[in-house]
This record gives C-alpha cells, structure tokens and sequence, in this order.
C-alpha cells in the first residue's frame, strides 16, 4: 500500500497546496499523479476481475496520458509533455496495482483439471473438455493423457498437476462410485487410484473442487466414501442434462467457478497479515483515509479558497502590522484582519456579511498609522480606527467598486477615484465630503490617484491623461495636465513631492514611444526614460527620492535609473520570466523582486542577497519590515520573510475551517 500513497500524497499536494495549476509542467505532474492513484483505487474496486494484464496495462497508459494531454492543451499548449508525463503515471500505476492487488485484481483464466474415469464418463468429459478448450485454450484445460508427460509416474506427476489447476471438475457418473478392478476390489478403496489422488490433492490444496453429476448419476453419501474424501459430497456441484442441453449447462458451470475466482479487494492486499475480522477492517479503513484524506483536504482548500483569498495586503508605517482583506464573490463573507508581522499572531478581525460591503477590495494605512481607509465592492468608503479595528460609518457615493484610495501626508484627509472619473476629498474625521472634480479625466475612470507626500497636491491618472490638482484653501483647482499617446498604468511620487513618474501600457501599434516618464514639476518639464526596451511595472523611487527602479518585462531584468543624471545605474537580472513588482529596503539599501515563484532581494551595490523559492507563482512584494524581513503576498496567504538566514519566519494565512465559516 505504502507504493501507491506517496505518489498521491505529492500529486494532492503539489495541485492544492503548493498552488500549481494544470496549465504547467508541475501542475500537469500534480494531475497525473492524482490520476494514478485513483487508477489504482478504481483496477482493485470496479475493475476487479475485468481486466487482464494486457488490459489494465492499456487502462493505466490510455487513461493517464489523456489526462496529461488534456491538461497540457487546456493549458499551454504542451500536449505532448503532458502525454509523456502521463505515460510514466501510467507505468507507475500498473505496477502499484499489480503489486497492491497481488496479481488477483486481473480477469482470471482459470486453469481447470478434468477428473473422470473412462470407463464411467469419457464421452460428456471430452465433451466438457472441448467447450472448455474453446473458451480458454488448450494450455489451462488438463485432462489425463492430453497433459501428463509419458513416462512419468503419474503418482507423483497428477498431485503437481492438480496443484497448478485452480479448479478440479470431478466428473461423476452412474459407476463412478463403485468402479472395480480387475481382482474385484473398489478403485476408491485403493491408495494408489489416480481418481483418489486427484480429489485428495484438490482437497488438500484448497483448490475449487467441483462434483459434476453426468448421465443421470446421484451424489455419493459420505459414509461410501474413503474418509480422505468425506468432504466431496459437501461441495456445491453441478448436474449435467443430456447433449442437447451441455453447451448450455457447461456455459452456465464455467460463470459459476469463474466467479468464484473473483476474490474480494480485502483479500488481495498482500500486506495483511492473517488478523482478525476487526483488526483487518481497521487496517483498510486506515489505509482509505489516508488515500482520501489529501484529497478531500484538497477539495476544502479549493472550496474555501474564494473566501479565503488575500484582495489587498498593507503593512503599517512602522513596519510592524499587517492589514489584510479577504474574500471574493457576492455570496461570500469578507473580512479585514490585522497582524503581528514578527510572529504572524492574528492581532484582530471585522467581518463584513455577503452583501453590499462585501467583499473589500483596498486597504490603505494613513501615514500617522492611527487610520485606515479601505474602499469595498459597493463603492463606499470606510475609515478605521487602528489600534482597536473599528470601522466608522459607510461613506457612500462611489460608481462601481472602490479600489483607488490615498491618505494626504497630515493624515487628515482622503482622496478617492472611482469608475466614472469622478476625483472626491474627504475629512478623514468626520467622513464629510469637502471638494468633488466629476468627469475629471473625461470619459475614463480614474487609475491612480496619489497625494504629494509634501504638499496638498494630489495626482490623478487615468486613460492617457495626467492631472495634478493642488488644493488652494477652499479650492481644489488644476494646475498641471499633461495628455499622453497611450494610456497610464501607474505613477508614483518621489519622497520630496518634486517629481512624478508615471508608466504606461506598453503600445502594439506604430508609438513605439518610451513607456517611463518623469515630471519636474516645479520647471513644468517632462522626460521620457529611453533606457527600457518595453512595459515597465511598478516604477518605485529610492528613499533618497534619486534613483528610480522598475521592472523590465521585455527582458526580465529590475533596472535603477538615476534622475539627476538621467543615466541608467544598473541593470539586475531577474532571471525568470515573469511579471513583477519592486520595493526599496528602508533607507535604499536593498530592493526585493518577486518575479515568477522566486523572490529576489539585491543590495544597494547590485550584489544578490538572497533567492528564495519557498513561494510560488504570482507572488507580489507588499514591503519591508522595521527588522528588516520582506512581507510578500500570493492568494490566500502573506509570508514574512528573513532574507539573510533564507527562511520564512511568518505566514498569515486564514485556517480552512475559517475559510468554510465564511463561504
């Protein structure tokens, strides 16, 4: 049994908990392997005995190479990894169910011994012998002279015989019982009777030993039989009519011993000792809880992953708290939970019932950290009391959901933008609305909206136009707006407020125009960063708010670039190829990547610190901690990271029963 779970165990784990997908090398493995463990379940239960070797051989290589080439044409296009892949399952599974099964979860072809005498039966016996030859073949059908060696002495030639058969017809006609010799004594009396022999070897050796009435013969009473033979008559039998009727009671024979042969899935695990009853019971009922149990634990992650999943993850100014959203879907209960980033203890947790608040998408700590502002699917906002997780009044008016949120540097006021274009300042105190710009952008929805870290400015992005709005007292009014050839994805103040950057969509047409660009905007003037090759993510300055990094995804490399030189400092290769953020170390002197299912931290001097691959796909680096550890998130779970040991000392993650609580 311990051949199949291992296989299984990786192939569960490996597709639910280490997050693969079928759209992958790893997840195509992970599928596979599943396959060949519920192969090997279904060969030894609802295949049993209906297959031979040839056929389950066929059954395990078909079965689980279709399912590789599914799973690789559904996903990537690898078909023929996917196929090769399940080919290998599919050897591994025959060999687990023949060894599991111990040979007898095959369709069987039964070795059958014919014991008659000529003088009492010859005729229906070779009757019986040529249906049986038909249906089997010449090699599992034995009867005396066609299958003993000439020569030999059958006294010890017919036990080894017998014991070769699984089934012994004893054909008993009407002189059967009392056939004598030439001296006039009863053959059965005799030691040495070839009959006696063949049914006291059957006997002896547990074989399927069958008492076939031909010619209108009786069954024999155990009194006249020889003691060794006593048990003959006990045995079920069969009762042969006429000609006319044999083929049909020879058909209706053979299924009876065949399925006798068919043995039950409890007697073919070979590991089992002889036990009692309930001992044998615990033992499989043990070891179908650990074939199930990986799979039914899988199936709950997967059910409870929606409710589960991280929308949006902040950690505090400080570096110490981590604020999470969670939950996905109309029916699903949202949640917003606070963590010690040091020990990954759950600090505290609101829950917001499916419906109009549910689920939050933002999360978003206010520069004091006293505060936080999440926007929900509703379009409303809520501000927050940190230190004790109270969330104040709904604060309604939004078109569509809310994802777009800044605090100002004071922390006392929030800018939000949502779907219509609509730019709104709110008191952060009182939740009242003090100035509206509606349409600002247009017709597009605001992207980004983001306070100067200096000053009552605020920048908005969306569709191909920049806006920055400053507010002048009373007055929220524009002062500068740049309009782009291509739409923006991002922008991001320096740490001094004097300059922006922004990057936009990379362009398939002819504007094949730089996608970085930064904005003096004390001298109105904007430079376009020749120094990358296609769309940038997630531009980032430095502490010092000089040097400016992004990730190239033409070429997969992090990339610094200085703004007072406008020169390119370094150029980082990431190695894998995937999309991905970056974050400076406080004070710059370390930036962490997250592409693909590694995370990379570098030095200020571009030395690799530390590639790490505990994580997988989809990783997304949410910041620093005060100690210096990296918090990244990826689905349903943030993990706290120490770089310079190589581990993770952290995870946040909600439990699957609270996962089942809120679906």
């Amino acid at each position: 049994m311990l051949i199949l779970l291992p296989p299984y165990v990786v192939g569960v784990w490996l597709l639910f908990f280490a997050g693969m997908n079928g759209s992958d090398g790893m997840g195509m493995l992970a599928a596979v392997l599943i396959g060949a463990g519920l192969s090997v379940v279904v060969q030894i239960t609802w295949l049993r005995g209906r297959l031979r070797p040839g056929g389950a051989l066929a059954w395990n290589m078909l079965s689980l190479a279709g399912l590789g080439l599914l799973f690789g044409l559904v996903g990537r296009g690898e078909g023929t990894v996917g196929a090769v892949l399940g080919v290998g399952a599919g050897l591994l599974a025959n060999a687990a169910s023949m060894w599991l099964g111990d040979l007898t979860q095959f369709r069987q072809r039964p070795r059958v011994f014919l014991s008659y005498r000529r003088s009492d039966s010859e005729r229906v016996t070779r009757a019986v012998y040529d249906a049986l030859v038909a249906r089997y073949g010449p090699h599992q059908v034995f009867l005396d002279a066609h299958s003993l060696v000439p020569g030999r002495d059958y006294r010890t030639e017919l036990p080894r015989v017998v014991r070769r058969c699984n089934v012994v017809l004893v054909m008993i006609g009407p002189s059967w019982l009392e056939a004598r010799d030439n001296g006039g004594r009863r053959r059965l009396d005799q030691p040495d009777d070839y009959v006696r022999l063949e049914i006291e070897t059957a006997l002896e050796a547990q074989r399927t030993v069958v008492p076939v009435l031909v010619d209108g013969a009786d069954r024999p009473r155990p009194d006249d039989l020889p003691e060794s033979l006593a048990a003959l008559p006990y045995r079920q039998g069969a009762r042969l009519r006429p000609e006319a009727d044999l083929p049909d009671d020879v058909a209706v024979l053979v299924d009876q011993f065949e399925k006798e042969l068919k043995h039950h899935p409890r007697d073919s695990l070979a590991l089992l000792p002889s036990v009692r009853r309930w001992q044998r019971r615990l033992v499989i009922g043990t070891v179908l809880v650990l074939l199930l149990a990986p799979l039914g634990w899988g199936l709950t992650d997967g059910l409870t992953r929606w409710s589960r999943m991280v929308n949006d993850a902040a950690l505090s100014p400080d570096g110490t708290r981590l604020v999470t959203t969670h939950g996905q879907g109309a029916n699903v209960t949202s949640s917003v939970r606070m963590w010690d980033v040091t020990t990954g203890r759950l600090i505290g947790a609101r829950d917001f019932p499916a419906g109009r608040d549910a689920p939050v998408w933002t999360v978003v700590w206010s520069p004091d950290g006293r505060r936080l502002a999440t926007g929900h699917s509703s379009g409303e906002l809520r501000i927050w009391d940190a230190d004790r997780l109270e969330p104040g009044p709904p604060v309604p008016g939004h078109q569509g959901p809310l994802d777009e949120i800044s605090w100002s540097a004071d922390s006392e006021l929030v800018a939000t933008g949502d779907g219509v274009g609509t730019v709104r300042v709110w008191q952060a105190d009182t939740g009242a609305l003090l100035h509206q710009v509606v349409r600002a952008l247009g017709d597009f929805r605001i992207k980004t909206v983001a306070w100067s870290p200096r000053a009552l400015r605020l920048a908005v992005a969306g569709g191909p136009t920049l806006l920055v709005l400053d507010l002048d007292g009373p007055r929220l009014h524009e002062s500068y707006r740049y309009q782009h050839t291509k739409d923006f994805s991002g922008l991001e103040w320096n740490p001094a407020g004097t300059r922006l950057v922004t990057a936009t969509y990379h362009s398939v047409d002819a504007d094949k125009s730089p996608n970085l660009h930064v904005y003096e905007l004390g001298d109105r003037t904007m430079t376009e960063v020749s120094d990358t090759s296609g769309e940038v993510a997630d531009p980032q300055w430095a502490p010092e708010g000089e040097s400016l990094a992004w990730f190239e995804m033409n070429d997969f490399t992090v990339r610094i670039w200085n703004a007072d030189t406008r020169a390119l400092e370094q150029v980082l290769s990431a190695s894998y190829t995937y999309d991905a953020n970056v974050r400076w170390a406080p004070g710059g002197t370390a930036l962490a990547s997250a592409p693909k299912s590694h995370l990379l931290v570098w030095a200020r001097n571009g030395l690799r610190r530390a590639d790490l691959t505990d994580h997988v796909e989809d990783a997304e680096v949410v910041g620093w901690t005060r100690d210096g550890q990296v918090v990244t998130v990826r689905g349903t779970e943030v993990r706290v990271w120490d770089v310079d040991h190589g581990r993770t000392d952290a995870v946040c993650e909600m439990s699957l029963w609270e996962g089942l609580r809120h679906y």
